[in-house]
């Protein structure tokens, strides 16, 4: 077995103690030595990720729209039909007196 250098076997030992802290340390903690209010931390945190969560939903809904319209397109040109007209554009009979 080789003998591991002083300096580096004090650089793994001072990793190895932090890690240790790291892995003990809590939101709280971490907001107080910061001096943020962890209750205040934890509020803006769940925003943001409702917001985000809220703005994926919203992209893939419209993702399945544009996916589903693809495919009521493709089906109609497969068998032959018109494209039917947007809503709203429809030619307005007028009443035959």
């Amino acid at each position: 077995m080789t003998a591991i250098d002083p300096d580096l076997q004090k650089l793994i030992d001072e990793s190895e103690r932090l890690m240790a802290e790291a892995e003990g340390l809590t939101l709280d903690a971490v907001c107080r030595s910061q001096g943020a209010d962890p209750h205040r931390v934890r509020e803006v945190v769940q925003h943001l990720m409702v917001t985000e969560a809220q703005d994926k939903a919203q992209e893939e809904l419209a993702q399945d729209r544009q996916d589903i319209q693809r495919e009521v397109d493709a089906e109609a040109a497969r068998r032959g039909l018109k494209k039917p007209a947007p809503a709203g554009m429809r030619r307005r009979l007028g009443q035959m007196v």
